[in-house]
């Protein structure tokens, strides 16, 4: 599970905007983590309880002598708790934080160099195989080319000759990191601006399809609900010109399913980027995170969707150090939280 945005181009903003943040499931699907980067290189994790419905905040990472030219960020869960995060440096090296929930990460740049091209996108995914976990982290490499590595190599190009060098990447797999019957999903927009979906099955990459036409390169979000994998939903969400959250779904593992109607799902103040993460654990709990911010790098706005509706307290999260405030969105509340170091 992980998810990252991309910002407009032409009348719907200049320049391209990747994700600064990547959201994962938690604790079984009682918990959400959110991890964020900001521009001096800093990353903080916000931890979402289900149950209780608040909000605990964590410097994972301190800021960065060099800022890095690309905040892009991807999470991963490795088991129950544990946490593979993946960014670039400021050289656009590839870079793995590896930790459990609120004790201090090992950072490491990974060993065999891997580099990206400086706008490039990332986007992990976790699952098992033979009973082993596996990681996989998507990119786009120096010339261009959509890489898979595994981690112990400079990675496998995946053939997508339509790719559109500036487009933010999303994978996704069908069930949850501890499922062994497992699929990938990708998506990226093309050349031509349309999103696209990949599919990985029977340890191959088939061919990719249109999703969605588009007009420029746009904040986009994949993720997946339904749990242990049984009738998974995989959920796109986007952002209309109208600066609205659109949402389409298609049900269950088959390529050939048809995707529905793009629908309204809530209003933003001009997101840049977006996140998403579904429940793949709790079946009778179909939770879907939709995270949208603005290009400020300080916040991000959380709306909690429960059982195909969205959840009255849908929340504005401000991280300007050393305080980040929780806000709902009628303004009616707001809790103000320290942002905590992380364990030794």
């Amino acid at each position: 599970m992980s998810s990252l945005g991309q910002g407009f181009q032409g009348q719907l903003g200049q320049g391209v905007r990747k994700s600064y943040y990547s959201a994962v499931d938690a604790e079984s699907g009682q918990a959400v983590a959110v991890f964020f980067r900001k521009p001096d290189g800093s990353i903080i994790e916000a931890f979402w309880r289900r149950r209780q419905n608040d909000w605990g905040f964590w410097e994972v990472l301190p800021k960065s002598a060099t800022p890095p030219p690309n905040i892009s960020i991807a999470a991963t869960l490795w088991a129950n708790s544990h946490y593979r995060i993946y960014y670039f440096d400021e050289n656009m090296f590839l870079c793995e934080l590896a930790f459990e929930s609120k004790t201090a990460p090992s950072s490491k740049q990974l060993d065999k160099k891997i580099r990206a091209r400086e706008n490039s996108g990332i986007s992990a995914v976790c699952f098992r195989r033979d009973g082993k976990s596996n990681l996989r982290v998507y990119f786009i490499d120096p010339d261009g080319k959509l890489q898979e590595t595994t981690i112990y190599d400079k990675g496998t190009p995946i053939d997508v000759s339509d790719l559109h060098p500036n487009t933010a990447l999303q994978f996704v797999t069908l069930t949850g990191w501890d499922n062994e019957a497992n699929e990938i999903r990708g998506y990226y927009q093309d050349t031509e601006f349309n999103i696209r979906e990949i599919a990985y099955k029977e340890r191959a990459w088939g061919k990719s399809t249109i999703v969605q036409p588009a007009k420029a390169l746009v904040p986009f979000a994949v993720a997946v609900s339904g749990a242990d994998g049984k009738s998974p939903k995989v959920c796109l969400y986007t952002v209309s010109e109208k600066t609205e959250i659109m949402e389409m779904t298609k049900e269950g593992c088959d390529l050939d399913a048809k995707w529905g109607n793009s629908t309204p799902l809530a209003p933003t103040t001009g997101a840049k980027s977006l996140s998403a993460i579904g429940n793949q654990f709790v079946e009778e709990e179909a939770d879907m995170h939709i995270l949208s911010s603005d290009d400020s790098g300080d916040n991000f706005v959380h709306n909690w969707k429960t059982n195909g509706a969205l959840a009255d307290k849908t929340e504005i999260i401000n991280l300007d150090q050393p305080e980040a405030k929780v806000i709902t969105y009628t303004g009616a509340s707001i809790a103000t939280v320290p942002i905590k170091p992380l364990q030794t």
